[in-house]
């Protein structure tokens, strides 16, 4: 909350440095902080909510562009540094903002009091430097080689115009109906949006008469201006520029730069230097217009934009004041709560709740709305218990598996259990009166009770019990099919060994199709199969097309999953995928189709299809 005070100071700084009134810096810096979009992000990506991370840079170039210090640069650099450890997203989006004043320097020797070759020694030490120290430090900690090279999201957090320059969650904005994102907005006061138009209007203009110096000269400040067109890049990169979902491909020629999974983010400093040149421009219009109502105007606009930011801001308290009853009570005094302290949390080594759920390797998504996500955090709180569930990104891939495999069907040994520090057994965590999926019921069966309360109920899980499970489910296996195999029903199996590899492999390229087959009859069938890749980076990702059609040719039925959903064990990186399907006119013909937007090279493998 203190980032925001200090986001109104610098920007008060920064309109000072712009030759504005004292009081009208006061009132600018307070408005722009109470109207920033950095507010949102106190609910989630609390990281990112460090509200003076983009006026600081501002105001150090400014101070830097009249008097080109090595002073200054190194306290950018430690600055640079500052914030790339609270986190990278900052580094990369206060580097692209900067582009252009570090052209601008470059070539012109810094402004003229230096040479291009001093200009580079200065970006080296503000820019360069500090980063590479903090990537060699952050790296050498990072036990986790196999994190995920495309995250999920790019195109799903792309900034819109209108939730930029129209007041969307506004009073005066009530009746307009526009599908956003509540952390993809960042509103410029409709003083910022009059501005930004009458800015690009006088740009085109100034241009059609080859007037460039002064097209791109925003006041009299040639340090801002050049700060100025550098978060319009800023801009146009958070609507996922030159990238779209018709070409997502592309994105694989991005390199690293796909980490930064979420281009809206880079509307942060467009909006601070959209308000910040709203309240300049206001200002050096008024200096300069000789006309009457002049007063009035500007009376209007600083009112009607408080009016703005007080509105943006006013409910901001009730939703961030976030008291979990359970979690404050740290030491135990609730009903729920009592039991807690009647154990020895020594004694066991992990955690895992149920209903399960791990999110985070960009690869598999499991119950990201499970009832388990609160309590079981609050209770690895008060208990010091390690979760083999997440809720995070850019987690390791074979850890997540290796988590995810507990919950997976039994079928090998497990491999987590090796990776275990000791053998103490595992605390159960089960939510009271919720149904379980059949894999999570066969952890409880294997458990011991240790407290039944009224919403949560622990268990204590043996490393033996675990390894139990995959006999049981083995002995399960022989007996079904011991008396499976007098069933009558429809079967058809398909185990590809015409194929040259004796198992269908297709390319990637396109969507691919490995089976196409006619059911005779109707009713509920269950459909399974092989294939490999489940421990491969955007593999599990790949969607799953199943078609139904009538015998004349006419689909009736169409189902797009993903693998990564449909798979219910793993032995290595096979994964083993089954689903049912209705099939509900005879001579039904099924095609079933896989495809991945991303994946460029390599094929898909397919195998024993029943």
């Amino acid at each position: 909350l203190f980032s925001f005070v200090l986001c109104a100071l610098f920007v008060y700084l920064i309109m000072i440095e712009l030759k504005l009134p004292w009081w009208y810096a006061i009132l600018g810096g307070v408005l722009i902080a109470m109207l920033s979009t950095q507010w949102e992000r106190l609910s989630g990506h609390y990281n990112l909510a460090v509200a003076f991370a983009f006026p600081v840079p501002i105001y150090i170039l400014m101070r830097f562009y009249k008097k080109p210090l090595y002073l200054t640069s190194v306290i950018f650099g430690i600055y640079m540094f500052i914030i790339s450890a609270r986190h990278l997203y900052f580094t990369l989006i206060i580097m692209t903002m900067i582009i252009p004043f570090w052209i601008h320097m470059i070539f012109s020797g810094l402004n003229g009091k230096g040479k291009w070759y001093q200009a580079l020694l200065h970006f080296a030490v503000q820019i360069f430097i500090p980063l590479l120290v903090f990537l060699i430090l952050s790296g050498m900690n990072d036990e986790a080689i196999d994190r995920t090279a495309y995250p999920w999201g790019f195109y799903f957090s792309r900034m819109k115009l209108e939730a930029i320059f129209l007041p969307i969650g506004l009073p005066h904005g009530s009746f307009m109906e526009f599908s956003y994102h509540s952390k993809s907005t960042a509103y410029v006061s409709l003083l910022g949006t009059i501005v930004f138009l009458v800015i690009g209007l006088r740009f085109f203009v100034l241009l059609f008469k080859k007037q460039f110096k002064e097209a791109f000269l925003i006041g009299d400040s040639k340090s801002f201006s050049w700060i100025f067109w550098g978060s319009v890049i800023c801009l146009l990169l958070s609507f996922g520029l030159p990238f779209s979902p018709a070409y997502e491909k592309l994105l694989n020629y991005t390199g690293p730069l796909r980490q930064f999974r979420v281009p809206g983010r880079f509307i942060m400093p467009f909006y601070y230097l959209m308000t910040i040149t709203a309240f300049y421009m206001l200002w050096f219009w008024f200096k300069s217009t000789k006309l009457k109502i002049k007063y009035v105007v500007l009376v209007v606009a600083l009112l009607f934009t408080a009016f703005e930011s007080i509105m943006h801001i006013r409910a901001r308290p009730r939703q961030y004041r976030h008291t979990l009853e359970h979690l404050n009570d740290w030491d135990n005094k609730l009903e729920d709560n009592r039991w807690i302290n009647e154990h020895n949390w020594s004694e066991y080594q992990s955690m895992i709740p149920l209903p399960f759920f791990h999110v985070g390797s960009e690869n598999y998504w499991i119950g990201d709305r499970s009832p388990a996500l609160q309590p079981a955090f609050i209770m690895s709180i008060k208990t010091g218990l390690p979760l083999h569930a997440a809720l995070l990104s850019r987690t390791s891939i074979s850890q997540s598996l290796m988590n995810i495999d507990l919950v997976k069907e039994p079928y090998h040994d497990y491999e987590i259990l090796e990776k275990l520090p000791s053998d103490k057994p595992c605390l159960l965590l089960k939510l009271s009166g919720i149904n379980l999926l059949q894999n999570e019921a066969r952890l409880i069966s294997k458990a011991e009770l240790v407290n039944r309360g009224n919403k949560l109920d622990s268990y204590r899980l043996s490393i033996d019990s675990i390894r139990s499970l995959i006999v049981d489910r083995q002995n399960e296996l022989r007996t079904l099919a011991s008396t499976d195999s007098l069933s009558a029903e429809f079967r058809l199996f398909e185990d590809f060994k015409s194929e040259p590899e004796g198992y269908f492999s297709g390319s990637f390229k396109e969507p691919v199709t490995f089976f196409s087959g006619i059911i005779p009859d109707t009713g509920t069938f269950s459909v399974s199969f092989w294939w490999e890749g489940a421990d491969r980076d955007l593999w599990p990702r790949s969607n799953l097309f199943v078609d139904l059609y009538r015998s004349n040719g006419e689909k009736y039925h169409h189902l797009m999953t993903d693998l990564f959903r449909e798979m219910v064990l793993r032995e290595g990186s096979w994964g083993l995928v089954e689903f049912q399907i209705d099939v509900k006119e005879p001579f039904t013909k099924i095609d079933l189709t896989v495809y991945n937007k991303l994946i460029i090279k390599g094929n898909i493998q397919i195998d024993n299809l029943l």
